[in-house]
């Protein structure tokens, strides 16, 4: 998780997303539940803007998601149901 420099205890697979990229090019985005983790989360380059918990239903409200099919996952998330 080197992206807001943690390193994962327990982790698991969500779901995986068959997308196309900017380009329309095909691209895999695998989304993790982390469980237990080392380290304080913080933000770590200029690839995001913001780092915040939110409940899965907050986040499906998110204006600015970068990848709109994130927001079904969150309803999966809120009904438990992976």
């Amino acid at each position: 998780m080197e992206e807001i420099g943690i390193i994962a205890e327990r982790i698991g697979l969500l779901v995986t997303l068959n997308l196309l990229d900017v380009g329309g090019r095909p691209m895999l985005l695998s989304i993790m539940r982390v469980a237990e983790w080392r380290g304080s989360p913080t933000l770590r380059d200029h690839e995001h803007v913001a780092l915040g918990w939110f409940t899965p239903d907050a986040a499906a409200e998110l204006p600015d998601l970068a990848v709109d099919a994130y927001r079904p996952v969150f309803g999966r998330l809120r009904l438990n149901s992976f």
